[in-house]
């Protein structure tokens, strides 16, 4: 996954204009993985000049189940940052901020679809069939989302809050921690329905 990785970094540097040497880093990160034993996430920023910051943190153990909640926060699906990761988290953090009861949240945008959680793409089972929302609901194009659309594990389509009621499972997926079920939170307490 890590070529998948490094190719959404080198689209997004070429957007936005910042110099990018993938062959630079790659040689950055086998260094930096020399010195790591532990199961880590290794987190890469990329500054506008090139230059790389690599840092790396523990996993926890995954919880189970996570328990989420549709935020009161809307996302603007026209924002072009929406479908870049950047360290532009303010929106997300203040949000979960005010939901401590909560694992994760998931965000609508400005025409009430479902988009994604802080840290994570959906997945609803609905009907038998795996569904995650269209980029153009506003989303970043999560690496494992990308995989699981390329091997027709998944598929697109616009979802709303109804769906994740009618939904037979609930799933966050991302490259670093793989498929997460889940359970929603109701009525900001920590009753849960499956």
């Amino acid at each position: 996954m890590l070529d998948r990785h490094l190719t959404r970094l080198r689209l997004s540097a070429e957007y936005f204009g910042f110099v990018c040497d993938l062959d630079n880093i790659r040689h950055k990160m086998s260094q930096y993985k020399q010195q790591i034993y532990d199961i880590i996430k290794i987190k890469l920023l990329l500054s506008a000049d090139g230059r790389l910051d690599i840092s790396a943190e523990t996993l926890s153990e995954n919880s189970a189940v996570l328990r989420i909640a549709v935020s009161d926060v809307a996302v603007d699906s026209s924002d072009v940052l929406r479908y870049h990761k950047t360290t532009r988290r303010d929106l997300f953090d203040k949000a979960r901020a005010e939901r401590p009861e909560c694992d994760e949240l998931l965000f609508l945008n400005e025409r009430g679809e479902l988009t994604e959680g802080s840290y994570h793409n959906l997945v609803v089972k609905l009907d038998g069939r795996m569904l995650t929302p269209p980029l153009g609901s506003g989303l970043l194009p999560g690496v494992l989302r990308e995989e699981l659309l390329l091997r027709g594990e998944i598929s697109e389509r616009v979802l709303l809050p109804t769906d994740l009621i009618l939904a037979d499972e609930l799933w966050l997926i991302n490259s670093v921690r793989g498929w997460r079920r889940c359970v929603m939170v109701t009525n900001r307490d920590r009753s849960c329905q499956n």
